[in-house]
């Protein structure tokens, strides 16, 4: 159905999240570096708030991985990629 969010929001690619269609490499790119960013800092990577929110922020900001950053910036520097918004560059 029109409007209707399937999924867990915080693990929602940016073309998910704004409706549009993506392939499925994409989204789960961005999905697996949203789980490895909780996994590893204990704070989602667009942050906690309610679905809406989240899912705002996963189109319009950039993720929050000062966190996982201060942990291990290696490890920050691929999920930054998981999460980067321009695919092609």
């Amino acid at each position: 159905r029109t409007g209707m969010v399937v999924g867990t929001p915080a693990y929602m690619s940016p073309e998910q999240a704004s409706g549009k269609r993506a392939s499925s490499g994409v989204v789960d790119v961005f999905a697996l570096g949203s789980v490895i960013a909780y996994a590893a800092s204990g704070r989602p990577p667009f942050g906690d708030e309610s679905g809406h929110a989240v899912l705002y922020r996963i189109v319009h900001e950039e993720p929050d991985l000062q966190p996982l950053r201060d942990l291990d910036p290696e490890l920050a520097d691929v999920v930054a990629s998981c999460l980067d918004k321009d695919h092609e560059g």
